[in-house]
């Protein structure tokens, strides 16, 4: 950062051999990537389908169209046997108290009136 503020002159020089640095490190990403993923410079055919009305309703008519919408059904029901279990075992805790076990023991433990 000195040598910036130092030789402020050569600024503009340095800061386009910077520029030039950081295209050539984008060309060397790219090239690297597409050796990777080698990818084919084609439009996706898919999501041209996805626009055709039919080929929609018979995308949606297959059983995989069916089985995606099935996790938010069973994610729904699995939440309400979470809330029934919460609110059946808060009930429970309300019924069960240390005080209420102990009104409890005291009346099993005593003798019965003679």
């Amino acid at each position: 950062m000195t040598l910036m503020q130092d030789l402020s002159a050569y600024s503009n020089q340095f800061l386009e051999m910077v520029c030039d640095k950081l295209k050539e490190y984008k060309e060397v990403c790219n090239t690297s990537y597409r050796g990777i993923v080698q990818c084919e410079e084609k439009l996706t055919i898919s999501a041209s389908w996805s626009k055709d009305e039919d080929i929609s309703r018979l995308l949606q008519s297959l059983p995989n169209w069916a089985n995606m919408a099935q996790p938010r059904q069973l994610r729904q029901k699995r939440e309400d046997e979470e809330d029934f279990t919460r609110s059946h075992t808060n009930t429970q805790n309300s019924i069960l108290t240390p005080s209420t076990l102990t009104q409890t023991h005291r009346t099993v433990s005593s003798p019965p009136p003679p």
